[in-house]
């Protein structure tokens, strides 16, 4: 009798879960017109049938190079190298000539770099006196952290209709030695 009563409650737990699921995707889907009618207003209806090429595929390589993008009959082309999309950021740039990707090695450590002791406690040391905790890790040093180019673009035509964006990342230097 006990475990029909578990399976019974579980029962009731999952059917409880699955009637919460239910109800909120039925709100979601009531609300979907009004989001699609907020979306309207960013973003286009149709996309431009114009392709957008990068001269060089996302990878990693040994040297620094001049990046292209070409798209034919494009009006402009626009990129971003900060991740945000190019059809709409305030930080595009519009595509003159190549790219210039390089080993960012001394770049700053930006999003690659967390304080160990924040996430795990096998790195912090507690100090009594002081009733703090201390960090027995040191963060890498910029040269030894590898960072990607990101590249981000996309082409509007004659009609003000954006190509799909096109994403790819680039790695310079030698990846071999942190593996």
């Amino acid at each position: 009798m006990k475990k029909i009563l578990k399976i019974k409650n579980r029962f009731i737990v999952l059917s409880g879960i699955l009637m919460f699921t239910l109800s909120a995707f039925a709100l979601c889907k009531e609300t979907m017109s009004v989001w699609a009618a907020i979306e309207t207003d960013t973003t286009q209806s149709q996309s431009s049938e114009l392709k957008l090429n990068m001269s060089k595929e996302s990878g990693c390589y040994d040297d620094a190079f001049t990046l292209y993008i070409e798209c034919d009959k494009a009006k402009a082309i626009y990129y971003t190298t900060d991740g945000s999309n190019p059809v709409t950021s305030s930080t595009r740039k519009e595509y003159i000539s190549g790219i210039e990707i390089s080993d960012r090695k001394n770049d700053e450590n930006v999003l690659s770099v967390a304080e160990p002791s924040l996430f795990d406690a096998a790195y912090a040391v507690y100090d009594s006196k002081s009733k703090t905790f201390t960090d027995s890790q040191t963060a890498p040093s910029k040269d030894e952290v590898d960072k990607a180019s990101v590249i981000k673009a996309t082409a509007v035509d004659d009609k003000g209709l954006y190509t799909d964006v096109v994403t790819n990342t680039y790695f310079i230097g030698d990846m071999t030695k942190r593996f």
